[in-house]
């Protein structure tokens, strides 16, 4: 009875070793559904898109890094009108450079207009759309964590008894 008891007490260990693989699962497959579903003009902001655990292995981030976090949130949901970042060595200068206008207009008619309603353009959507295609996955993955934590106090705990 005592193997039984100690078997329940290992419970925790189990679960946060079943978590942690839980939430790499879905980390390792929700993030190339977002990354292709995130517009290209050089791939900074795709390749930026990355998936960590924080919180003692508790929580899943995903996001576009430091860096990249602005412009993620312009390309996911559009952008009200502001003025972005149109100096020198700016991602808007390189692509205005690339499609041959003056970034000058293209960041004065960003500040007027925004990119939410110009060209229909209600943002790429890439985080939403790699969720709700991911979320059947997620769903079976967390699922399986608990079956798993279960499995092993199981099959540890008949271990010890029938040693």
């Amino acid at each position: 009875m005592d193997d039984v008891i100690l078997g329940f007490k290992n419970g925790p260990k189990f679960f946060k070793q079943e978590r942690k693989a839980s939430y790499q699962n879905v980390i390792d497959h929700i993030v190339p559904i977002i990354q292709s579903h995130t517009p290209v003009d050089k791939g900074t902001l795709r390749d930026a898109i990355e998936g960590r655990l924080e919180d003692g292995d508790k929580t899943i981030v995903i996001d576009a890094g430091n860096v990249a976090s602005v412009i993620a949130r312009s390309v996911e949901g559009g952008a009200k009108p502001h003025w972005p970042p149109w100096g020198p060595g700016s991602a808007l200068e390189g692509w205005a450079q690339r499609k041959g206008i003056p970034v000058f207009l293209v960041a004065r008619a960003i500040a007027r207009k925004g990119t939410i309603k110009r060209f229909n353009y209600g943002g790429a959507e890439m985080f939403r759309k790699g969720f709700e295609e991911s979320r059947t996955f997620i769903n079976k993955e967390i699922g399986n964590t608990k079956i798993g934590v279960v499995g092993n106090i199981i099959k540890r705990t008949l271990r010890r008894l029938f040693r």
